[in-house]
Protein backbone atom coordinates (compact mmCIF):
# COMPACT_ATOMS: atom_id res chain seq x y z
CA UNK A 1 0.00 0.00 0.00
CA UNK A 2 0.81 3.62 -0.32
CA UNK A 3 1.12 6.48 -2.81
CA UNK A 4 1.49 5.84 -6.16
CA UNK A 5 1.42 8.76 -8.78
CA UNK A 6 1.47 8.63 -12.50
CA UNK A 7 2.13 11.73 -14.67
CA UNK A 8 0.17 10.12 -18.14
CA UNK A 9 0.12 11.93 -22.02
CA UNK A 10 -2.95 10.22 -24.10
CA UNK A 11 -2.62 10.54 -27.74
CA UNK A 12 -5.55 10.30 -30.01
CA UNK A 13 -4.23 8.18 -32.72
CA UNK A 14 -6.78 8.79 -35.27
CA UNK A 15 -10.38 8.73 -36.88
CA UNK A 16 -13.18 11.10 -36.18
CA UNK A 17 -11.54 12.62 -33.42
CA UNK A 18 -8.62 14.11 -35.61
CA UNK A 19 -11.45 15.62 -37.98
CA UNK A 20 -9.80 13.87 -40.97
CA UNK A 21 -10.87 10.50 -43.00
CA UNK A 22 -8.10 8.12 -41.64
CA UNK A 23 -9.89 5.39 -40.14
CA UNK A 24 -9.46 4.54 -36.76
CA UNK A 25 -6.24 1.89 -35.72
CA UNK A 26 -7.80 -1.55 -34.20
CA UNK A 27 -6.79 -3.30 -31.46
CA UNK A 28 -8.29 -6.92 -30.70
CA UNK A 29 -11.07 -6.10 -34.07
CA UNK A 30 -12.19 -3.01 -31.72
CA UNK A 31 -11.51 0.53 -33.05
CA UNK A 32 -8.73 2.68 -30.95
CA UNK A 33 -8.86 6.48 -30.35
CA UNK A 34 -6.44 6.74 -28.13
CA UNK A 35 -3.37 5.26 -25.96
CA UNK A 36 -1.90 6.39 -22.87
CA UNK A 37 2.04 7.01 -22.01
CA UNK A 38 3.82 7.05 -18.96
CA UNK A 39 5.12 10.39 -19.10
CA UNK A 40 6.30 9.83 -14.92
CA UNK A 41 6.26 7.64 -11.84
CA UNK A 42 6.70 8.39 -8.82
CA UNK A 43 6.07 6.60 -5.31
CA UNK A 44 5.40 7.88 -1.85
CA UNK A 45 6.59 11.58 -3.10
CA UNK A 46 3.74 13.07 -1.01
CA UNK A 47 4.99 16.68 -1.20
CA UNK A 48 4.84 16.70 -5.33
CA UNK A 49 1.30 15.09 -4.57
CA UNK A 50 0.23 17.89 -2.17
CA UNK A 51 1.48 20.73 -4.76
CA UNK A 52 -0.33 18.74 -7.55
CA UNK A 53 -3.86 18.40 -5.70
CA UNK A 54 -3.73 22.03 -4.09
CA UNK A 55 -2.85 23.64 -6.88
CA UNK A 56 -4.28 21.83 -10.14
CA UNK A 57 -7.63 20.37 -8.73
CA UNK A 58 -8.43 23.10 -5.45
CA UNK A 59 -7.16 20.87 -2.78
CA UNK A 60 -10.00 17.74 -4.14
CA UNK A 61 -8.20 14.80 -3.68
CA UNK A 62 -9.85 11.57 -4.54
CA UNK A 63 -7.70 10.01 -7.05
CA UNK A 64 -8.91 11.43 -9.78
CA UNK A 65 -7.35 13.01 -13.09
CA UNK A 66 -6.04 16.22 -12.67
CA UNK A 67 -5.83 17.75 -16.29
CA UNK A 68 -2.36 19.76 -16.64
CA UNK A 69 -1.34 21.96 -19.79
CA UNK A 70 2.22 22.88 -20.57
CA UNK A 71 2.29 25.99 -18.42
CA UNK A 72 1.29 23.94 -15.50
CA UNK A 73 3.96 21.49 -16.25
CA UNK A 74 6.47 24.14 -16.30
CA UNK A 75 4.94 25.82 -13.02
CA UNK A 76 5.59 22.34 -11.43
CA UNK A 77 8.96 21.59 -12.52
CA UNK A 78 10.00 24.77 -11.21
CA UNK A 79 8.31 24.00 -8.02
CA UNK A 80 10.31 20.82 -7.77
CA UNK A 81 13.28 22.67 -8.67
CA UNK A 82 13.33 25.35 -5.91
CA UNK A 83 11.79 23.17 -3.39
CA UNK A 84 8.58 24.95 -3.14
CA UNK A 85 6.48 22.06 -2.03
CA UNK A 86 3.62 22.01 1.20
CA UNK A 87 4.58 19.33 3.57
CA UNK A 88 1.56 16.89 2.87
CA UNK A 89 0.29 14.09 5.18
CA UNK A 90 -1.59 10.95 4.30
CA UNK A 91 -1.97 7.75 5.22
CA UNK A 92 0.92 5.30 3.58
CA UNK A 93 2.35 8.62 2.16
CA UNK A 94 5.82 7.98 2.99
CA UNK A 95 7.95 10.06 5.72
CA UNK A 96 10.76 12.75 6.33
CA UNK A 97 13.40 10.14 4.90
CA UNK A 98 11.70 9.85 1.52
CA UNK A 99 11.49 13.80 1.48
CA UNK A 100 15.22 13.49 2.04
CA UNK A 101 15.35 11.19 -1.27
CA UNK A 102 13.17 13.13 -3.80
CA UNK A 103 15.16 16.24 -2.74
CA UNK A 104 18.42 14.68 -4.12
CA UNK A 105 16.30 13.59 -6.93
CA UNK A 106 14.75 17.04 -7.88
CA UNK A 107 16.44 17.92 -10.72
CA UNK A 108 15.44 14.32 -12.57
CA UNK A 109 11.62 15.34 -11.33
CA UNK A 110 11.52 18.58 -13.04
CA UNK A 111 12.85 17.55 -16.63
CA UNK A 112 9.85 14.72 -16.33
CA UNK A 113 7.55 17.68 -16.16
CA UNK A 114 9.39 20.19 -19.15
CA UNK A 115 9.27 16.80 -21.20
CA UNK A 116 5.62 15.97 -20.78
CA UNK A 117 4.99 19.89 -21.33
CA UNK A 118 7.39 19.75 -24.64
CA UNK A 119 5.34 16.39 -25.48
CA UNK A 120 2.17 17.82 -24.86
CA UNK A 121 2.83 21.09 -27.47
CA UNK A 122 4.70 18.57 -30.13
CA UNK A 123 3.24 16.34 -33.32
CA UNK A 124 0.37 16.67 -35.22
CA UNK A 125 -2.13 14.61 -33.48
CA UNK A 126 -4.14 15.62 -30.04
CA UNK A 127 -2.52 15.23 -26.77
CA UNK A 128 -3.10 15.60 -23.06
CA UNK A 129 -1.75 15.23 -19.84
CA UNK A 130 -2.93 14.52 -16.42
CA UNK A 131 -1.62 13.57 -13.62
CA UNK A 132 -3.63 10.72 -11.02
CA UNK A 133 -2.69 9.22 -7.60
CA UNK A 134 -3.21 5.86 -6.40
CA UNK A 135 -3.60 4.55 -2.45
Amino acid sequence: MGLDMYLTGRKYVGGSLQGDDEPFREEDGKPVDSMNLELGYWRKHRKLHGYIVNTFAKGKDECQEIPLEGDDLRTIAKAVRTNDLPHTEGCFFGDAEMDKTFSDESEEHAQQFDEAAKWLEGGNWKRTVFYQASW
